[in-house]
C-alpha cells in the first residue's frame, strides 16, 4: 500500500505516485499534510492516515498491510498523533525527495519521481490491500426523511 505526505508534491512526483498506485492496485493513504495529493475521487484512495482520528477503516489497512511503501513522508510529534501512528518494520520502505531506505539499506542521490517512474515499471499488481479495505471500511449510511404526514 502506499502512505503519502507533504514531500512527495515538493518533489512534484504526484503524477508518478498515480501511476504507481494504478499500475499495483493497491490502497492509498495520505497523512494529513497530503490532503488532495493524490485524488480523493480515485477509486484507490483509502483515507486520511493520523493515528485514532483517521478516516474510518485506513489506520486498520495501514495496519494490516505487510508492505508500505512511505512517499514523502514526515513523521513528527504531530504527524503521528504522539508517536503512535507510524509505519515501521522490515515491510516499511520510506521514499524521500532524493533517498530511499528500507530495512537497513538506504540509498541517495535517487530523485523520488526518478524512483517512482522505475518502480511503476518494475512491479506487478498487488491489490490485496484495496480488496481489504472494501471489505472493512465503513459506508455510510444514508437516512431518508421520513415523508410527511397529512392530516
Amino acid at each position: 500500500m502506499l502512505l503519502i505526505d507533504s514531500k512527495l508534491r515538493a518533489a512534484g512526483a504526484e503524477k508518478q505516485a498515480v501511476e504507481l498506485a494504478e499500475a499495483l492496485g493497491c490502497a492509498v493513504t495520505v497523512m494529513a499534510a497530503a490532503k488532495s495529493f493524490f485524488p480523493e475521487d480515485h477509486p484507490q484512495f483509502a483515507g486520511i492516515y493520523w493515528g485514532e482520528i483517521s478516516t474510518p477503516g485506513t489506520r486498520e489497512i495501514v495496519d494490516w498491510a505487510d508492505a508500505v511503501v512511505c512517499l514523502g513522508t514526515i513523521f513528527n510529534d504531530y504527524s503521528t498523533v504522539g508517536w503512535t501512528a507510524m509505519p515501521n518494520g522490515p515491510g516499511v520502505l520510506t521514499a524521500d525527495q532524493r533517498r530511499v531506505h528500507f530495512d537497513g539499506h538506504d540509498f541517495g542521490q535517487i530523485h523520488l519521481r526518478d524512483f517512482l517512474s522505475g518502480l511503476t515499471r518494475k512491479v506487478e499488481k498487488r491489490d490485496a490491500t484495496m480488496t481489504e479495505y472494501k471489505r472493512i471500511r465503513s459506508e455510510p449510511t444514508i437516512k431518508t426523511p421520513p415523508s410527511p404526514t397529512r392530516s
